[in-house]
Formats: C-alpha cells, structure tokens, sequence
C-alpha cells in the first residue's frame, strides 16, 4: 500500500505503517504506536500493536481491526490498552451497532 505516482506526485493512499488514510502522503507521521488485547480471547503475554493518538483510540482501532463486520457475535468487547513498553493497563469497554439506512424519495414525472 505504498505510495502510488500519478503524473510524477505521490496520490492519496494508506500509510502501509499505521493504515491511516492519507491525503497529503508527504506530510504524513504515523500516530504512536499502543499495545491492545481482548483479555477474553488473547493470553495475557499476547498484545496487538496499533497506532492511535491515545488510549480510547487504540482501543476503538483494535475493536475495528477483530470485528469480522459480519453483523454476528458480540457487539460489546473488553480492551485493555498501554503503552509501548509499560506494563500498566487501561481498560476500556467498547460498545457497536452495525446500521442499515434506507431513504426514499418520490419522483415526479
């Protein structure tokens, strides 16, 4: 997902680092990086890396990255989150609901 040259400029991609969508590739720095598990299904020795700029985004991310978005399974998980290196844990409850919209608009002839 690196950077893709249109007309001799980098277009607009994802960071193949953090996966952030960006716009201005040349200006971008990757958030910091936060360690993340679900301690219900993850061994207490085994965390995910994520980039976010603090905790409750590094939770939400990793929520977003083990939900398998079929609308099944539980639509509530327990994070734990810390930063790189620490060893102290902040907890977080995430919560989601997938959502369908239809709109209609009558159309006159």
């Amino acid at each position: 997902m690196a950077c893709q040259q249109v007309s001799g400029e980098c277009a607009m991609s994802y960071c193949p680092t953090c996966g952030t969508y960006m716009l201005y590739p040349e200006h971008h720095t990757c958030p910091p990086q936060w360690e993340a598990q679900d301690p219900d299904e993850r061994a207490d020795d085994d965390w995910t890396v994520v980039h976010a700029h603090d905790g409750e985004g590094a939770a939400v991310k990793y929520a977003e990255r083990a939900d398998d978005r079929s609308g099944e399974g539980p639509h509530e998980r327990t994070v734990l989150v810390r930063e790189m290196g620490s060893t102290d844990a902040k907890h977080f409850v995430i919560t989601w609901e997938y959502s369908v919209d239809y709109y209609a608009n009558e159309v006159t002839t």
